[in-house]
């Protein structure tokens, strides 16, 4: 069985849960709703015994997506969202509440980003 653990990062002006899963057998890890603190995270996986290897999203609202952009740029690694937040909230800005002129999932397109859906039910309400 391998030698995993959780680790619970509170990010941001809104406190939102960032957790990060390791395996310690191979140091490799997936974080779970990176929402800010690009740079706090990116110290966190720069260490060998964090080597960040997905990032996966609950759902897409803006406090819960802040660092994604930064960490896949640094460290390549695929982006998981469940197909509806995929459909419906992390290509709307007005949904995801960023309010940017462009939203996430424009900005995941144009950098190239390697994003994958995956089929289940949403675990938030879509607005």
């Amino acid at each position: 069985m391998a030698d995993l653990e959780i680790f619970r990062k509170t990010l941001g002006s809104m406190g939102v849960n960032c957790y990060i899963l390791v395996n310690h057998d191979t140091d490799e890890c997936i974080v779970f709703d990176p929402g800010d603190e690009a740079g706090v995270l990116k110290e966190i996986f720069q260490s060998p015994a964090f080597q960040l290897k997905a990032i996966f999203l609950t759902h897409g609202h803006f406090d819960h997506i802040g660092a994604v952009q930064e960490l896949k740029n640094t460290f390549q690694v695929p982006i998981y969202a469940s197909k509806e937040e995929d459909d419906q909230v992390l290509g709307n800005a007005e949904v995801n509440l960023s309010m940017e002129d462009r939203s996430l999932y424009r900005r995941m397109n144009g950098c190239g980003m390697d994003r994958k859906s995956i089929s289940s039910e949403p675990r938030s309400p879509v607005f």
